[in-house]
């Protein structure tokens, strides 16, 4: 019963490791589409050169 516990266990911590990586590359793929965007509509960050 120990093995199988362990397993379970296991098997959770690792469901809750890819579901929070799941929502960080979900995030991040909001953040960058929304960069895109901006960049695309020509309201980027303009830096002036000397």
């Amino acid at each position: 019963m120990s093995a199988a516990l362990h397993l379970a266990a296991q098997a959770l911590i690792t469901l809750a490791g890819l579901s929070a990586l799941a929502l960080i590359l979900r995030e991040f793929q909001i953040y960058a589409d929304k960069a895109i965007a901006a960049l695309l509509m020509g309201e980027g960050v303009h830096v002036d050169r000397p």
